[in-house]
């Protein structure tokens, strides 16, 4: 095994060669977590631990398979690869298929939607919506927490339907059992049950000699349910910073890392407080933030590189920011700067919309992340339920979209069908049924009979023939976007090749993580510049990073109301000052929002020490006005009637 110590400072080769049973590891920003990770594993082995015997969990794909990369790097090839690395969902999928009887099929978020909109039916538009019904129901699941306490706490104007909420959720899980459905939250949460009995926490537990959790600031009450049954049974080792703990809306709880040495009994907590990321003089800011929060996270970043302060500019609007934004990257681009090397940091999406037309005037080239994924494009998902009735017959929700990719077929008459194939469990009777009801039903069965004659372990061809079976709906269904949406099969084909078969695609398809994206464009020498919502910003980096917007009322939003929440949203603004390697350009906009700002909002940046930052005051126009106090009542202008 190559030397996988050197180059470890001394907090890194405490945590990579510590002796206690469990320990926590509190990793700051770029402080190397992930090389520590890797290390810790590669000290396992050297100690004796079988590859096999090694579980890492990662919360996406990309980073497990990154992990993989790097321990090969130093144990081998063959080695790295018998590291158990997955997410939770991959690791308790793997679990289920391996023990549960059945033809499963797991539905992803926008099926969720969907069948939440079956269930929901013509509802006032006061009632909400499948989205916000999917979001109330996954937050309960992974939270732990009970519909009525949720609904009390954040959402008491639907206390009126909370009768017809609960029975939504009802008929949904109903639905679920009857068509060997697992929504992404049932394939963690059958596994957390079955660990609740001791012998199988201990046939679990003991498959492993250790546990290695990443960002275990993001872990939720549902996935601490795999966690802590474990424990005494295997040795548990978690990284993770707290002071990044931003996902608090899909149920995350910071605590678990927080409270971790409380929590796990023989452990032990160490620190990561080196930044091999930024400049010192960017760590500033950063240690500024923490130190004025409610919450003692115990660290200070500190950095041996050296660099210029960053720069704070402040502008008249957004239009104003966002044309010097682009202006200047389009400078640095002339000066052999690449475009790949900016990063754009936004709260929200929503307040990028001066900056978008920016770019888009000066044909900058960009990508964005937070945005709409590949694998949820509408074609995608034809050929997708197409591929799942194949697998599972009785996935209604798959027909449900199948079906409405023929003329004449809407929601309505092809939910009409559904209900009547319902006690049909056999792919041929149901083509039969169709076969034998309205004349539009016709092609649809003959359709599916043809594709389901091709059916083959050769994933990416049956892809193919689906894609070739269906051409003439397609290109009456998507007309002149047809073509452009037709270049899209051969990537979903490179995804399916590197499956086994159409079960373990599907597992994919729907555990892909709705953060991590499937990029089209997979060449590392494109050159964009990156525009992401701070959520989505996670394990980026940048030479130049730039963060908009940094205004009362944007950080943190003037509907924060809660101390947790607010804590959260100086985490998310912590989160964004930690991105950037050489430039960090700081703005905010003198009249800058579409939003009532209410008066004597929070701010974070309202104390702000003035050495830690440049201040560069950039408005077009320099106009000296005395201060009024004005108070502005919106009723007190406008035309009279």
């Amino acid at each position: 095994m190559q030397d996988y110590k050197e180059g470890l400072n001394a907090e890194q080769l405490a945590a990579v060669t510590s002796a206690s049973p469990n320990i926590v590891v509190v990793a700051g920003a770029g402080t190397g977590k992930t090389k520590t990770m890797v290390a810790r594993i590669c000290h396992l082995l050297e100690s004796g631990s079988a590859p096999e015997r090694i579980l890492a969990i990662t919360f996406t794909r990309k980073a497990a398979a990154e992990l993989v990369s790097r321990i090969a790097h130093y144990a081998g090839r063959d080695t790295g690869k018998r590291v158990n690395a997955s997410t939770f969902h991959s690791w308790c999928s793997r679990i289920i298929a391996n023990d549960a009887e059945g033809a499963y099929t797991i539905i992803d978020p926008e099926d969720q939607k969907d069948m939440m909109s079956m269930f929901r039916g013509r509802r006032p538009k006061e009632f909400p919506k499948a989205p916000e019904l999917r979001s109330i129901y996954s937050f309960c699941r992974n939270s732990s927490k009970r519909l009525g306490d949720y609904i009390d706490q954040y959402l008491p104007k639907h206390k009126p339907y909370y009768e017809q909420i609960k029975q939504i959720f009802i008929d949904y899980q109903a639905a679920k059992r009857r068509q060997n459905l697992l929504d992404l939250d049932d394939v963690l949460d059958v596994v957390a049950r079955n660990l609740e009995n001791p012998d199988v926490a201990k046939a679990v537990g003991g498959s492993y000699d250790s546990v290695l959790v990443d960002e275990m600031q993001d872990t939720n009450p549902l996935q601490w349910r795999l966690l802590q049954p474990l424990v005494g049974h295997t040795r548990l080792f978690c990284v993770g910073d707290d002071a990044q703990a931003i996902y608090a809306f899909r149920g995350s709880d910071y605590r678990f890392i927080h409270d971790f040495t409380e929590l796990v009994p023989d452990s032990e907590k160490l620190t990561l407080t080196q930044n091999y990321r930024s400049p010192n003089e960017f760590l500033g800011i950063s240690n500024w933030l923490l130190r004025e929060s409610s919450i003692d996270y115990g660290k200070e970043l500190w950095s041996e590189l050296g660099g210029a302060k960053p720069i704070m500019r402040v502008f008249s609007d957004p239009f104003e920011e966002a044309e010097y934004i682009a202006d200047k990257i389009l400078e640095d681009h002339g000066r052999g700067i690449p475009f790949r090397s900016n990063l754009i940091l936004f709260r929200s999406s929503v307040w990028r919309k001066a900056l978008d037309s920016a770019l888009i005037k000066r044909r900058i080239p960009v990508t964005y992340y937070g945005g709409f994924s590949f694998l949820q494009a509408r074609h995608v998902r034809d050929i997708v339920s197409t591929l799942r009735i194949l697998h599972n017959p009785l996935d209604d929700i798959a027909w449900l979209r199948y079906l409405q990719i023929f003329p004449g077929i809407g929601s309505e008459s092809a939910s009409e069908l559904i209900l009547r194939l319902a006690d049909l469990s056999v792919l041929a009777e149901r083509i039969t049924m169709l076969m034998t009801s309205e004349p539009k039903f016709i092609r649809p069965a003959s359709a599916i009979q043809e594709i389901s004659q091709r059916i083959s372990n050769n994933i990416a061809g049956l892809i193919g023939d689906i894609a070739t079976v269906l051409a003439d709906e397609f290109t009456r269904l998507y007309r002149d976007e047809w073509p452009g949406r037709k270049a899209d099969i051969p990537i979903l084909q490179a995804l399916a090749e590197r499956e086994e078969s159409v079960s373990t695609f599907l597992e994919s398809y729907a555990l892909n993580p709705f953060t991590e994206g499937f990029k089209k464009d997979n060449d590392p020498n494109t050159d964009h510049v990156i525009v992401s919502t701070i959520h989505s910003a996670k394990g980026l980096e940048s030479d130049i990073v730039y963060v908009p917007a940094l205004q009362v009322g944007h950080y943190p939003p003037s509907y924060t109301k809660s101390e947790d929440d607010y804590e959260e949203e100086r985490r998310c603004l912590y989160v964004a000052l930690t991105r950037a390697k050489v430039e960090l350009n700081l703005s905010k906009a003198l009249i800058a929002s579409y939003q009532r700002i209410p008066k004597g909002s929070a701010y974070f940046l309202q104390d702000m020490p003035e050495y830690l930052v440049d201040l560069e005051v950039k408005h077009a126009e320099s106009v000296k006005a005395p201060s009024l106090s004005l108070e502005i009542d919106a009723s007190s202008y406008g035309i009279e009637f």
